[in-house]
């Protein structure tokens, strides 16, 4: 699912970003942060595993196409969190 400026109107998923998305996608000046939220409702464990590895699997495409490691780039920390709801 690509990232855009603004949420799709999806009801099952609305992800929400913070205003730096859509500077950084327009190539504005650098932003210092990046927030992208949204919510999942998995029918049961499988699903909820199979989506935590292709989460994972493409973060891992990801860093791997933009990671620089040279010394003179800005290092950034990725972190991914997910957690149940309060009921």
């Amino acid at each position: 699912m690509p990232i855009a400026p603004r949420p799709p109107t999806s009801r099952r998923a609305r992800p929400r970003s913070s205003g730096n998305v859509g500077r950084l996608l327009r190539g504005d000046d650098a932003a210092p942060t990046l927030t992208l939220e949204t919510k999942i409702r998995f029918a049961g464990a499988e699903e909820r595993v199979a989506f935590a590895r292709e989460l994972q699997e493409a973060i891992a495409v990801l860093v791997s196409r933009y990671h620089d490691s040279a010394d003179d780039g800005r290092a950034f920390t990725v972190l991914d969190v997910a957690h149940p709801e309060a009921t």
